[in-house]
């Protein structure tokens, strides 16, 4: 039996911090290619480091003898990997990462952050929290953690739940006042920022840093106070002039026996055998002799994670495949980017790679399926597996996401396409269809110009936005009808052929066209007394599958994105929507704000319009997409207030200057039919702008033949 390995928390930090200069003579540890990302939420980090400030245990970790083939980091004298606990090593490492010492800074080195993520988290500690603390958690210690996501932090609650408008907005407005103005409304890094529910915060990184070998606890204030009295930033000052308090000798007492607890906990790393890596299962022996041992070390792996935040599906397949090839993971993280997960990514390049093989459209591939494939040395599996590392490692996959991406987002000369959020949410939730796309990508060499890339976004949007059945069948429908010829000249028309078909069959709704879309909405011709008892036609017509199309998208934020692409491209170029881990806790850097106020229509009954500005008020024609930060917190502010003075703001906001006023009637659209009427038609023809722009952008019209159009009367 192995001896367990013991290491202090900083010597577990220094496997990435090489600057701490607290190397173990026994062990570096690294990640293998096999682990996946970073999964972490804040508030598990915050708890964590509440539990060793306390002393209480944290759990050991597993390790093994570093395998040559699962290597992903570039540091030097790595001797193990980790198997087991690598958000809890992350964590810690980021208690000890200084974000505001120059070595951080440098060049964006080996230094300069945590597992390559260069300060995107901050861990503080609030000297001096307010007594009132606990009352919303159970923590002893007010462990603090800034993101880039949420550069203010998060409240104090275990559950680490976000910032209100009013705090965001206020944490923003003293940051513009420390810098003399706010700039644009660009988001703050997380080093230019304190957490905003704090009274005293300290990066975590400057207390366990400063105790060194049992230094004497005077002395240890002093090094503290002096760092703090070098440092410039406004929360510095507030943590100076607490430490300088008589009254506060108690709290300096308490922290500083807590930081000595910390820096004195040993923790346990035990070490699988050394031959896991050379040894076999005995239906591994076929096994080529570079890969003996990998299996033992993914299945060892696999079963150890079922124990902590659980793998889904695609983690757990894409933990296999790194496992018996780890170059894939260097290839598939860089490409993930702005896209989806890298766990989704690397389950398409493998069904791409085997659609070739398959007379259908491959479905997503099995743990014991890709086992059996990865380790196979001859047979159909050996092509298969031929197949996908010639795909992945050739640059073919990256091509074909790359021209995938191009199609999406730039349908026609000087026509913006599907922002990146949109492409991520069309790759994640109409997978089967994305598929065909990149199939089509990999088959078809040359360029693919003309009537093509014309109707590419029609497609995509249409099947993505308005597929009625499901969408995996509605994708082998698609498939079927071009997978025996993949001819640029034909493929336009016959996909184009077969959407259509899915159309009249109503698999899929049919997009109907601005005007239909406009005399369906009927306001105009109501009376006073119609208002008050009006309802959509397909409430009238329960059973009409002509409305379908408006029934969707009426209520599709999506779609809403789509009309403000270019917004959201200029605002938010940062965000990426393949980090689950950075947006987790809030999966986007916008809210969608009412235009007419939501605090003069919902759960408000009383006066004789209110269902009628309801209806037309929860839909995307009285929505837009805005900074969190910046959203109003007070809710009942109108629209003419909020705009009247920004021409760029109603712009992005899709708004035009004559709608002002109709939108903000306040309590009057609930009691006077005129201000009803024209509340309802200022959401109706913002509505129509933002269908007929994606009808023209995405060249509906050409894709949807007239064959296709169910006739009505009441169109």
């Amino acid at each position: 039996m192995i001896a367990p390995i013991i290491c202090s928390l900083k010597q577990i930090a220094a496997w990435d911090l090489e600057n701490l200069d607290a190397r173990h003579e026994d062990i570096k540890a690294s990640v293998p290619a096999l682990q996946r990302g970073l999964v972490w939420s804040p508030g598990q980090v915050e708890l964590l480091w509440d539990s060793i400030l306390r002393g209480f245990p944290i759990g050991c970790f597993v390790a093994c003898k570093k395998v040559q083939d699962q290597e992903r980091s570039e540091k030097m004298d790595v001797t193990h990997h980790l198997l087991d606990g690598q958000q809890r090593v992350n964590a810690i490492t980021l208690g000890f990462h200084d974000p505001f010492s120059d070595i951080s800074h440098i060049n964006g080195g080996e230094n300069s952050g945590v597992r390559g993520n260069v300060s995107e988290s901050i861990i503080w500690l609030d000297l001096n929290p307010s007594d009132n603390h606990l009352d919303t958690n159970t923590r002893e210690f007010l462990v603090r953690v800034t993101t880039l996501a949420h550069p203010w932090g998060y409240q104090k609650d275990d559950g680490c739940k976000r910032l209100s408008t009013s705090e965001i907005q206020k944490s923003l407005k003293e940051w513009g006042g420390q810098r003399g103005q706010r700039q644009d409304n660009k988001r703050p890094h997380p080093n230019q920022l304190e957490p905003f529910v704090s009274s005293a915060p300290i990066p975590l990184a400057w207390l366990m840093n400063a105790y060194i070998n049992e230094i004497e606890e005077d002395s240890f204030w002093g090094t503290i106070k002096d760092r703090l009295s070098n440092c410039h930033l406004h929360w510095a000052a507030k943590s100076v002039e607490i430490i300088g308090r008589d009254c506060f000798i108690e709290g300096k007492n308490k922290i500083y026996n807590a930081i000595k607890i910390a820096a004195q906990t040993k923790l346990v790393i035990l070490c699988a055998p050394d031959n896991i890596g050379s040894s076999r299962r005995y239906e591994d022996r076929n096994c080529q002799a570079h890969l003996e041992g990998i299996s033992n070390i993914e299945h060892l792996f696999n079963r150890l994670n079922r124990q902590g935040t659980p793998l889904n599906g695609e983690e757990l397949s894409y933990s296999m495949i790194k496992a018996y090839w780890p170059k894939f993971d260097s290839s598939i993280y860089e490409l993930k980017n702005q896209r989806v997960p890298a766990s989704q990514l690397v389950s398409l390049a493998v069904r791409v790679a085997l659609s070739d093989l398959e007379k259908q459209l491959p479905g997503r591939i099995s743990i014991s399926r890709l086992r059996n494939i990865s380790t196979s040395v001859n047979g159909k599996e050996w092509i298969e597996k031929n197949a996908i590392e010639k795909f992945i490692q050739d640059g073919s996959f990256k091509h074909s996401v790359e021209r995938v991406d191009n199609w999406l987002s730039k349908p026609k000369s000087n026509i913006l396409g599907m922002p990146p959020v949109l492409i991520s949410s069309f790759a994640r939730s109409s997978t089967d269809i994305y598929l065909i796309f990149l199939i089509i990508a990999t088959r078809i060499k040359g360029d693919l110009e003309g009537e093509f890339t014309d109707i590419f976004i029609g497609i995509a949007t249409v099947t993505h936005w308005l597929s009625v059945d499901d969408k995996s069948k509605i994708a082998a429908s698609l498939f079927d009808c071009i997978r025996t010829s993949f001819d640029p000249s034909t493929i336009a028309a016959s996909l184009k052929e077969e959407l259509n078909n899915l159309i009249k069959i109503s698999r899929v709704a049919r997009p109907l066209s601005p005007n239909e879309i406009d005399k369906a909405i009927n306001i105009e011709n109501c009376t006073d007394a119609d208002l008050k008892y009006w309802q959509w036609p397909w409430d009238k017509e329960a059973n009409d599958s002509t409305y379908d199309c408006i029934k969707k998208l009426l209520y599709q934020k999506e779609f809403l994105l789509f009309a403000q692409r270019k917004f959201l491209n200029d605002e938010f170029p940062s965000y990426d929507p393949s980090r689950k881990d950075l947006w987790e806790s809030h999966n986007r850097p916008w809210d969608f704000d009412h235009i007419h106020a939501s605090y003069y229509f919902y759960n408000r009954k009383n006066g004789d319009f209110a269902d009628f500005c309801r209806r037309f008020g929860n839909t995307i024609g009285n929505l837009r997409a805005w900074p969190f930060q910046d959203n109003r917190s007070d809710q009942a502010v109108t629209a003419i207030t909020k705009l009247k003075d920004s021409q760029i703001d109603q712009e992005n906001s899709l708004l035009k200057d004559f709608d002002l006023k109709a939108f903000s009637g306040g309590d009057q659209t609930r009691t006077d039919a005129e201000s009803a009427r024209k509340l309802a038609l200022a959401i109706k023809s913002r509505f129509l702008r933002i269908y007929a722009d994606w009808y023209e952008c995405a060249e509906i019209g050409k894709l949807i033949d007239e064959g296709s159009v169910i006739s009505t009367s009441i169109l």
